[in-house]
Formats: C-alpha cells, structure tokens, sequence
C-alpha cells in the first residue's frame, strides 16, 4: 500500500536462505530488475555478503530485523522484549516450569528473544534448565522430538514459549496426540502470529509482530532515498501480545 501510493511497485523475489546461493541469486536478480532499492529480510538481512553487493550496485538498501542504522534503513521491533513479555504473560498465569522452543542459533532476533526470556525467569526467580531451551530450527518436524522429551518427563514444563507458529503447532500435535489438554494441563505461546494461529484448536495465544508495518517503513526510506533524502537510521515498531485460549492459569 505504501509503495502504490506513492507510484513505486513492490516485487517479490525468492532467495535461497544459504548465503552462498543467496549472492549468486541476488546478483543476477539486480540487472534483470533494476530497482530502486532492496528490502532484505531475515536471515538474509543478516548476510553481510548482500549488503556489500549491493553497495557496488550503489543500490539503496532496508533490512528487517536489523537495529544498527549507518547506511541503511533498518527497521525492527523489540526482539528481547517480545520473549519477555511472553514469558512474563505466563508467569503472570503462575507458571513455573517453562520451556523455550527456539529457532536458529544463526538468526540473531532468535538469539534476542531467548536473552528475553531468560531476563524474565532472572527477575521472577523462577527455575532455568538448559534442557527445556530445545532447538527447533523454526521447523515443525524438527520441533517434534524436542516436545516429545518434554512432555515425556516426570515433571514436564507447564508451559512452553514457541519461536515460530510451526514450532508451536507441533506442541498442539504431540499434546493432542499424548492426551495433554491445551491449555488446562500446558499453556503455549507463540512468537508469531501468522493468520493460521486464529484458526488452530485451541486458537493460539501470540506475540504479534509487526510484519506490515516494518515492510511499510522500509518502503517509506527506499523511497526516500530514491528522492535524494536520508532515511537511514534505525526504526524500532512495537509488537502486540494477542491473549486467545491456549494459555490459562497453573493449576
């Protein structure tokens, strides 16, 4: 909406997420499209070797998910926050035993939002066990034996904290499947808040990010920059907890 109001058309490109293919790709993306700037977002935001192409291409560049500025339009909301404002709504719910389903290790806002949880279990005082961080690699299929050794154990987290929505319908796959009520008996919030999060059983408690709003802004610099103006910097949004009914107090 941003980009037709003012006369500029918005295109969409797949790049392979490896960063080697992801330069190949891009470079020869540029000559065939010719546009007026690039909006990079994660994880290839994150990839050094793409900013400095198109640096040489003197092609004005916005990356999501990023907080540094300096030459570009970097636009992203408060990662660190999110994690602790989820776990913050569980422990508000009395919630002790809570696991972290984490994405990727090489995915920086992950990293953030983990530093956000932890920070909220420090100040509530509540138990941390490395083994309930679980490494889910923001994949359904990856998620599911992590979950499974969760709610296998004697004590089992009482709520976990999902870093994607196909993390966090994998928790709704094996709770179902090993009779564990969401959210009687477990609690589960996701970082996300994709449309499908509204429609799952139970609809899901999330961290909504604000997607439309930080690809807005970015369109808003590229374009000031295709102008002759200087709209780099960095553009922080603020996300929304969405409450729904898959999390509920500890009993």
């Amino acid at each position: 909406t941003e980009c037709e109001a003012q006369g500029y058309h918005l295109v969409f490109e797949l790049i392979d997420t490896q960063p080697d293919n992801a330069q190949g790709q891009l470079s020869k993306v540029i000559p065939e499209l010719r546009p007026d700037g690039v909006i990079l977002t994660p994880p290839h935001s994150e990839n050094a070797a793409l900013t400095d192409l198109l640096e040489e291409f003197g092609i004005a560049c916005a990356r999501i998910g990023k907080r540094e500025g300096g030459a570009f339009v970097d636009v992203c909301m408060d990662e660190a926050g999110a994690g602790f404002e989820a776990a913050r709504h569980l422990a508000d719910l009395n919630h002790a035993r809570i696991a972290y389903l984490a994405g990727s290790p090489y995915y920086g806002n992950s990293l953030m939002r983990l530093d956000g949880y932890r920070a909220l279990l420090r100040e509530r005082g509540l138990p941390f066990q490395n083994d309930w961080i679980g490494k889910g690699d923001f994949k359904f299929d990856t998620a599911i034996p992590v979950i499974e050794d969760w709610l296998s154990q004697d004590e089992p987290p009482t709520a976990i904290i999902a870093d994607n929505d196909q993390m966090a319908f994998a928790v709704l796959h094996i709770a179902d499947r090993l009779g564990i009520k969401v959210p009687c008996d477990l609690s589960l919030v996701s970082l996300e808040d994709t449309p499908g999060v509204r429609l799952s059983v139970p609809p899901m408690t999330a961290i909504r990010q604000p997607t439309a709003g930080m690809i807005a802004k970015a369109c808003s610099g590229l374009i000031a920059a295709s102008s002759g103006e200087n709209a780099n910097g960095q553009y922080e949004l603020p996300f929304e907890l969405i409450r729904r009914e898959s999390t509920a107090r500890a009993q």
